[in-house]
């Protein structure tokens, strides 16, 4: 591992200047640094930046773009999405998109020539602020070495999504809604006993609002396929798994 820097302050860091040292050490990483070993003696090591992950509000200061519930606010395409009203205030949202559900894919190279354009016009360009210093890293790629936000995207986004329509009483009179058999699924996920490797115990689908991150992906990894067995219908289960 290495430590690139620190930050404290009031305020954001200048991403521009807080990246130029992180990045000066791995051009020279990239260009191989002489090492020695018992082992093999003297010889050349390099290292490349192959991907890098953070939360969406640092993301959009690490690459230059805009936050997470602006327009194009998608680090993988180019959509634009919508706003839309989501509880007591509002959200972005990408509808489906049949023709081209994944498109237009963003690039490296349109990422650069969005960034130039950013500049010249003193403007946003498709989220795009202005270049990132990671750009600038040799070898990586800005759109596949950002990762995607799994725990929020998946386990607190569409797992929990889920589950609330399927057991929280206020869908019950929807056809995707299995409320009546919530103290079923209750039992099956407080019987179970799993190991060392999960840290917290099963608990009942009425406190899915206090549900943790880690709960979601255990009920999506191992809990989920035998506890709503004969619970969902035939073609949810199916969808599901």
């Amino acid at each position: 591992m290495i430590l690139s820097s620190f930050w404290f302050g009031s305020s954001k860091p200048s991403m521009g200047t807080f990246l130029k040292p992180f990045q000066k050490t791995m051009m020279e990483l990239y260009t191989g640094i002489q090492c020695e070993s018992p082992e093999q003696g003297i010889f050349k090591c390099k290292a490349i930046l192959l991907c890098g992950t953070a939360d969406l509000p640092a993301r959009s200061l690490l690459c230059n773009h805009i936050q997470y519930n602006g327009a194009h606010a998608c680090w993988k395409c180019e959509q634009e999405g919508k706003t839309a009203a989501s509880g007591k205030g509002y959200a972005r949202i990408f509808p489906f998109i049949k023709a081209n559900p994944k498109g237009p894919p963003r690039t490296p190279e349109n990422v650069f020539s969005n960034a130039k354009v950013a500049v010249d016009t003193k403007s946003v360009v498709n989220g795009i602020k202005g270049p990132s210093w990671l750009q600038f890293f040799p070898a990586f790629n800005i759109i596949d070495g950002i990762a995607i936000d799994y725990m929020h995207g998946v386990l607190l986004g569409v797992q929990k999504l889920l589950l609330e329509l399927w057991f929280l009483p206020k869908h019950g009179k929807e056809i995707f809604n299995f409320h009546d058999k919530q103290d079923c699924v209750d039992d099956r996920l407080i019987r179970i006993k799993p190991n060392l490797n999960i840290t917290r115990l099963p608990r009942s689908v009425q406190d899915l609002k206090y549900w943790k991150a880690s709960e979601y992906r255990s009920f999506l990894l191992y809990f989920g396929a035998p506890v709503l067995h004969d619970i969902l219908d035939k073609e949810r289960f199916s969808h599901y798994l």
